[in-house]
């Protein structure tokens, strides 16, 4: 959920950015409270589970992205890479790869 969520408000914070000032960074800020003991479950039931269980140990967690000047709703999904990656390894799953999130990507939003 966190993969597809950061792709979407990126792709939302790029369109925003394209619309008041294309030609000036933005800094998206992704945060996430509350979040002692929540556990990473995979999301699709067919897929086979996880090797262990992943809990986050810590109560908060923020990333921010720097959205360049001239960037298009097109690079939204490699800019949600990297976040998505950081807050899965803070769950203890050493496994996520980048090809794991672009195939979360693709599946729930089609090949690009």
């Amino acid at each position: 959920m966190p993969i597809l969520k950061f792709t979407e408000v990126l792709t939302f914070a790029l369109r925003y950015q394209q619309a008041i000032a294309p030609d000036v960074p933005f800094e998206v800020r992704l945060q996430l409270r509350g979040a002692k003991g929540w556990k990473l479950v995979a999301g699709d039931r067919n897929k086979s589970g996880f090797h262990g269980e992943y809990a986050f140990a810590a109560n908060e967690w923020a990333r921010s992205v720097t959205l360049p000047a001239g960037t298009t709703t097109a690079d939204a999904r490699s800019l949600a890479i990297a976040p998505s990656i950081h807050l899965l390894q803070r769950f203890g799953w050493g496994g996520v790869s980048e090809e794991i999130i672009r195939s979360v990507q693709d599946s729930a939003f089609g090949h690009p």
